[in-house]
């Protein structure tokens, strides 16, 4: 397996692994929506990332220098992610891991209308293959009516907030992926892992000042209880990040955002197998669900056909892909 493939691999399937791991908290009790918590695991895993990786492979520069030239981006895309992860996060609560990630996946098509208003190069087959994947997704999510009235509000509410937070957070991989392609911030320092902490450091203060005030007085024994519970999330996070950014720097926002059907497959077989309820039938494979996931699948073999698009001007040069895949030699 080629090393770009091992970070596709990770991506989309730590991607499945997030809304799977937070509908089991969420079943223990320890997500209340209005902590935050999943999120606040989420920017810890990508605060964790750039010195994870410069631990193992160094740095031609220091951090500051960095964060001196490419402020301005990175405080716009900190701030879109912020705000979108919040509504992300509590749409993950209320509609529940399957709708989410399908929901989330709508990222696709809204990643490439704006990547292609500025300045992305979509080819007239990939246009067609965003389309098929989008039709798989409504297909998939029709095949979900029915599984019960309190179940569909839910969805219906938490779907709702998902797709706000997917706006923003589809606007932030384009202008991630165009602080990337800038030659100053590239000369700076700054690569797709520092990005990723640079946001999750200033996020996690925010957040941080937040949840510390919500839960000041809170019995030890209780904190170090979902401490626990809540570090595999901050691992796969970290992991998700990881592979995200470096995919975002390689091959662009809207391939990235296209990987979310990939987490629809992993979700759909993941709860088929694990949280079937058969009286309800809520979670469980069907024909027609199966018909929409194959659909996804279609669209998403046919845009991987080509060269993934990229900004005018912009590519994963010979050095900067080096520097990406360095990271699992």
């Amino acid at each position: 397996m080629r090393a770009s493939h091992a970070w596709v691999a990770m991506y989309a399937i730590t991607g499945a692994l997030q809304p799977l791991l937070v509908d089991q908290l969420k079943q223990q009790g320890l997500a209340p929506a209005r902590l935050l918590g999943p999120m606040l695991a989420n920017l810890l895993g990508m605060t964790l990332v750039a010195p994870a990786r410069e631990a193992c492979v160094g740095s031609h520069a220091p951090i500051a220098q960095t964060v001196r030239a490419s402020w301005r981006p990175l405080a716009a895309a900190a701030a879109l992610d912020f705000f979108s992860a919040a509504l992300l996060c509590v749409g993950l609560l209320y509609a529940g891991a399957a709708a989410f990630t399908l929901v989330y996946a709508s990222c696709a098509h809204l990643v490439s209308a704006i990547g292609a208003a500025t300045g992305a190069q979509i080819r007239r087959e990939q246009w067609v293959a965003i389309a098929l994947a989008t039709l798989g997704l409504i297909l998939y999510e029709l095949a979900c009516k029915g599984e019960g009235r309190v179940a569909a509000d839910a969805r219906l509410w938490g779907s709702l907030l998902a797709f706000v937070g997917s706006i923003g957070h589809s606007c932030m991989f384009v202008i991630a992926e165009h602080a990337l392609a800038d030659k100053s911030a590239k000369a700076a320092g700054l690569t797709p892992f520092r990005l990723s902490s640079c946001m999750g450091f200033a996020e996690t203060m925010v957040l941080g000042a937040f949840v510390a005030v919500q839960v000041s007085g809170v019995d030890f024994d209780l904190v170090r209880i979902v401490v626990g519970a809540y570090a595999p999330l901050v691992l796969v996070d970290g992991l998700h990040a990881l592979s995200f950014f470096a995919t975002l720097g390689e091959r662009g926002a809207v391939s990235a955002a296209m990987l979310k059907g990939v987490q629809v497959c992993f979700v759909f077989v993941a709860l088929s197998v694990l949280s079937c309820d058969e009286a309800s039938g809520a979670g469980c494979a069907t024909p027609a669900k199966a018909a929409g996931v194959a659909v996804v699948v279609t669209g998403l073999a046919l845009f991987y056909a080509k060269e993934p698009p990229r900004l005018r001007g912009a590519s994963a040069s010979g050095d900067d892909r080096e520097e990406l895949l360095s990271t699992i030699r």
